[in-house]
């Protein structure tokens, strides 16, 4: 080689540098410097394995207590124990199930949100202080689990806290510093695969299912295990280096990478085909002699990060470059992979635990089902501390209930033929019938196609010249020339932006669903403390603008969230109506993952857009000037984002609307024909939304999209003025700022409500506005709206992602410091995007949960005796927690 480059990385923790070598270089570090790293990585996995174990033995007894306490109490030694074999019965394994992954789910959350803010701060304290950092998850975790497990002061549910100080560093960001460590130290292949050995393995779910499935108590299935483990060992000790040295002392593949890239793909291929037939094998296996060789067949397939993370040491991947000060590329590149593979983790420990759950339900070699393939379109089962799955408490219809008779008045345009309970089923267009059915409001579907076609012609010529130009903007973190106007820099940022939005989204939903009443607490609470550290933070920073005003909000939020207390009993009870009813009707999750995944996509589109922009029209020193059609000025550069900005908004609103209008055609079907519901009814609601009320959809989310829009460029004004001095400019648009805040909360309420209209009746925008609020006001329904807090709630909730995102924004900029942004000049805009970015997705994400307690109170306005006749037990259940809830709907 003619030359070399590692990662020197001092004994004090100071920042590690990347040295390059050129010519004959000095001698490397001793090969006895990687020991102890290696030792450190052993003590780590080897703790963190062996609690596996325990825990689930920990957690099992504890329901196991718990259940035979309600059901057969004799069971029960007199200290407390209950033979495990009595264990292994499907309720408890279920709730188990369902708790270990939600453990497991937070564990991954916490650690993806933090491994880049963490990487960064790797480098500016040391990477030896984060890994100490790192210890301190994993003995809380460890200790937390014991408590709960052994104390029966505390609910078991309080167990899933344990991992949240996974934000500290998990799993992630230990593996990118302790890789890009040993990467520095040595390029042995060796060594790089100790590393990825150690950190491989992985018997979280196959303990419990071992013991589940074969009847065996978790220290028998700790010895087949241990078996797999042996297995590992031998083959990651012995066959696997000897095929690397024979592959590494081949001429070809020391003078040319790239035949080196070829075999590790190669390898890397044998090994996940054998991980998959091994995988395939242990979910068919019947008896424990069938398992027990397919699981040695697994574990052959475990050296699959050997070849993949060798990959990464490859010139193909990380070119050497010319030597650069303070630059830890291989730390970021470790980074980027760990969080690539963390995401993955992140999607796979709930479905696994789905499944799992799904399999004990189903019994015998379906109880394989993690290991083979996800049964699609069944419904979840319920989580731990629910009702059992398919009887919720109440809301649903019940075989000895009376039929539904003739309200007073009727609801416009009601099917009412239909009260034989379970005759012939109805489609949805036959259940809501529209009076001679027409294209409402078209001129404003026409111009919502008008502006969508226009920011996708702007996306088109301003990526144009990006590519045309990638050289000069940088093909990543650091490498940018450009100091006008953002970089790929910033496409990076969004990028990461745009995960950190999702992925807590994702399981702000997923809480909601497992535990509705504690998620009020757990936003209004998560709400203060986040506010109330970035405010610190930024304050630490002397960013002082920024920090007044978050302590202003954390103020704010204070108050709001004590004069909640009173009301979170009837808005619980609500919101688990609602969760129980998506359940069993419909396809509302299907429709909010769909929709999730469209926002998501949609905010990427804008982000590489947005800088696209910026790229393509920034006047000055551009080469990007001369690339395709139009010139280059500030002006064109204003104009553009002022137009993709209001666009995305449009866009945006728009993708809400339709799902809460979907959505509110299957509350609407459950509510009005609970023992006959439409056939149909998702693809009915959404085929609506999509043709007749398309443009009544666009005209109301066009409303909101001005007022958003209007309400992002003051908040930018405001930072703008607050980063100058400018008092008087800052209060004057502080005042705009509330001002219009106020008026987008009143359309907002409004168009939740009109929109469910929209949904059952097919009424234009403007008329389905008046007409609901009027039913809403002379019914008294107002009372039950504004008791119930599940709009503030969700809304707190999409602000909370959108602080974690203005935050990972300002803390990325700050970091990187690129050259654009060398007088920080754009950090308010960075801030202000990133945060708009967060809460359009999270607000997408969890619009269904509010869409239908918006369709019941619109029913309930309607017709409240339906509620009364088909729901008797939420009728009962509502009176009980808000007594006036009996004067309310018959006002």
């Amino acid at each position: 080689m003619d030359e070399e480059g590692h990662i020197a990385s001092t004994g004090d923790g100071e920042e590690a540098t990347r040295v390059w070598r050129h010519g004959p270089s000095p001698p490397r570090a001793s090969k006895g410097a990687i020991w102890p790293l290696l030792a450190l990585l052993l003590a780590v996995q080897l703790a963190w394995s062996l609690y596996q174990l325990p825990l689930n033995r920990v957690v099992e007894r504890r329901l196991c207590r718990e259940y035979y306490g309600a059901h057969d109490p004799t069971v029960i030694g007199p200290d407390g124990s209950v033979d495990e074999e009595l264990c292994k019965n499907d309720e408890i394994q279920q709730q188990l199930a369902w708790v270990l992954g939600a453990m497991e789910t937070a564990w991954i959350v916490g650690d993806f949100v933090m491994t880049i803010p963490l990487g960064f701060m790797g480098e500016k304290y040391g990477q030896k202080a984060i890994l100490w950092l790192n210890l301190i998850p994993r003995l809380f975790t460890i200790a937390w689990a014991l408590i709960v497990g052994f104390s029966e002061d505390l609910p078991l549910a309080a167990i899933v806290a344990g991992p949240i100080l996974s934000i500290l560093g998990g799993d992630c960001i230990f593996n990118s510093v302790t890789y890009a460590l040993a990467a520095g130290l040595t390029d042995e292949y060796v060594t790089r695969f100790l590393l990825t050995a150690l950190a491989s393995s992985d018997t979280k779910l196959l303990a419990q299912y071992i013991s589940k499935r074969y009847h065996w108590t978790f220290a028998s299935a700790g010895y087949l295990l241990s078996a797999k483990a042996v297995i590992n060992f031998l083959l990651l000790t012995l066959a696997i280096p000897k095929i690397l040295q024979s592959t590494q002392t081949t001429g070809a593949l020391r003078s040319q990478p790239e035949v080196s890239d070829k075999v590790n793909v190669r390898y890397a291929r044998i090994c996940l085909a054998v991980s998959v037939f091994g995988a395939l094998a242990i979910a068919l296996a019947g008896t424990i002699w069938l398992l027990f060789p397919s699981l040695l067949f697994y574990a052959l397939g475990s050296a699959l990060p050997v070849f993949t993370l060798s990959l990464l040491k490859s010139p193909s991947v990380s070119p050497k470059q010319e030597d650069q000060a303070h630059d830890s590329t291989e730390t970021h590149l470790f980074s980027i992979v760990m969080m690539t593979k963390t995401l993955g983790s992140l999607l796979g420990a709930p479905l696994m635990a789905f499944l799992w759950v799904r399999g004990i339900a189903t019994g015998g070699s379906a109880m394989g089902t993690p290991y083979f393939q996800p049964q699609y379109g069944q419904p979840p089962p319920q989580a731990y501390g629910q009702p059992p799955y398919g009887q919720p408490p109440y809301g649903q219809p019940q075989y000895g209930q009376p039929q539904y008779g003739q309200p007073p008045p009727p609801p416009p345009n009601q099917d009412y033929g239909n009260h034989n309970g379970y005759g012939e089923k109805t489609d949805f267009d036959q259940a809501f019938k529209i009076e001679g059915p027409k294209w409402n409001d078209l001129w404003a579907g026409i111009l919502f196609l008008i502006v969508f076609l226009g920011f996708v012609a702007v996306s088109g010529i301003s990526l144009q010249g990006y590519a045309a130009t990638r050289n000069y903007n940088g093909g990543g973190i650091y490498d940018g020339a450009r100091s006008v106007g953002l970089n790929t820099n910033t496409i990076i940022m969004f990028m990461f932006v745009l995960c950190v939005a999702t992925v807590l989204s994702y399981c702000y939903v997923l809480l909601a669903r497992t535990f509705p009443k504690q998620f009020i607490w757990v936003t209004g609470i998560l709400n203060i403390v986040f506010g109330l550290v970035t405010a610190i933070y930024m304050l630490y920073q002397k960013s002082y603008a920024a920090g007044i005003i978050f302590l202003v909000f954390v103020g704010l939020l204070i108050f709001a969230f004590i004069s909640w207390i009173p009301r979170i009993p009837f808005s619980a009870l609500m919101l688990r109506t609602a969760v129980d009813v998506s359940k069993s009707y419909g396809h509302v999750y299907m429709v909010s993952a769909l929709g999730g995944l469209l926002a998501t996509v949609l905010a990427a589109w804008y982000s590489i857009t947005f800088v696209a922009v910026y790229v393509k029209y920034s006047p000055g020193a551009n080469p990007a000037c001369s690339q395709g059609a139009g010139g280059c000025s500030s002006g064109t550069v204003t104009g553009l984002l002022v137009f993709i900005t209001f666009a995305m908004y449009w866009i945006s609103e728009w993708l809400k609307n339709t799902i809460h209008t979907t959505i509110s055609g299957v509350y609407g079907s459950w509510y009005f024909h609970p023992h006959n519901l439409p056939q149909g009814a998702t693809r009915g609601a959404l085929r609506r939304s999509l043709t007749y009320s398309f443009g009544s959809i666009s005209l109301g989310s066009l409303i909101v999209a001005i007022i958003n829009f209007l309400r992002q460029l003051c908040s930018v004004a405001q930072r703008s003025e607050a980063a100058d001095g400018n008092i008087l400019g800052y209060v004057a648009f502080l005042i705009l700022g509330c001002l219009l805040a106020v008026l987008d909360w009143a359309v907002e309420f409004l168009n939740r409500y009109a929109f469910s209209y929209i949904a059952l009746y097919g009424k234009p925008y403007i008329q389905a506005a008046k007409d609901t609020w009027k039913m809403i006001k002379d019914r008294g329904i107002d009372a039950l709206v504004n008791e119930c807090l599940i709009g503030p709630v969700l809304s707190f909730g999409a602000i909370f992602v959108g602080y974690a995102c203005a935050l990972l924004g300002y803390v990325y900029v700050t970091f990187t410091n690129p050259a654009y942004n060398r007088g920080g000049d754009y950090t308010p805009v960075i801030i202000a995007f990133s945060f708009l970015i967060g809460l359009q997705i999270c607000n997408i994400f969890t619009t269904p949960l509010s869409s239908g307690i918006d369709t019941i109170f619109v029913g309930a306005a309607w017709d409240p005796q339906a509620l009364m006749t088909n729901h008797p037990d939420l009728y009962r259940a509502m009176v009980e927690v808000y007594p006036q809830v009996q004067v309310a709907i018959h006002a």
